[in-house]
């Protein structure tokens, strides 16, 4: 184990890390973890523009990578949120694909709240189109999109799963 840990390392870079996202690159794949601010929170707006124009800077850095966003988004994209905008014309802008739309999946949220009755899909996992354009129909770079619902969770966020290939050279 520890020699296949020792081999990996090598083509592993911790690209950036903040309070709001870290990147980390494993061969020909850039992963972006994402935790947007929540409604109510100060400057809201101008927060998740500028985490998104840093993301994107990153984003054009390593543009021979493969990309997975992944993360918390604290916004349901397809709703009047005044975050959904900045994240869709981000989206669009990066030709980024959602996850949950290539794989449907049975649950339809990832928050849940049930005291309060409350559901929604506020995490999600983008990849970049390039991903799909290496894809073949006998061989897809993606090879699994789940969100899961374990037995035992203490979030009120389910996790969600998604199983990338990844070239390692060198």
């Amino acid at each position: 184990m520890i020699l296949v840990k020792n081999k990996l390392r090598k083509y592993t870079e911790t690209v950036h890390c903040s309070d709001r996202f870290a990147i980390i690159r494993i061969g020909n794949l850039l992963i972006v973890n994402v935790y947007f601010p929540c409604a109510g929170t100060d400057n809201r707006i101008d927060v998740c523009k500028d985490i998104l124009l840093e993301i994107e800077s990153w984003y054009q850095h390593f543009d021979w990578c493969h990309c997975l966003i992944a993360g918390d988004f604290n916004c349901t994209l397809d709703s009047t949120d005044p975050v959904a905008p900045s994240i869709a014309s981000f989206i669009d802008e990066c030709s980024l694909v959602h996850c949950d739309k290539l794989y449907p999946s049975d649950k339809q949220y990832t928050y849940c709240n049930e005291s309060l009755n409350q559901h929604s899909l506020i995490d999600y996992a983008l990849v970049s189109s390039t991903v799909l354009v290496c894809s073949t129909p006998t061989r897809s770079l993606i090879s699994n999109f789940v969100i899961m619902d374990p037995a035992i969770n203490f979030s009120d966020h389910l996790p969600i799963s998604v199983s990338l290939l990844c070239s390692l050279s060198g």
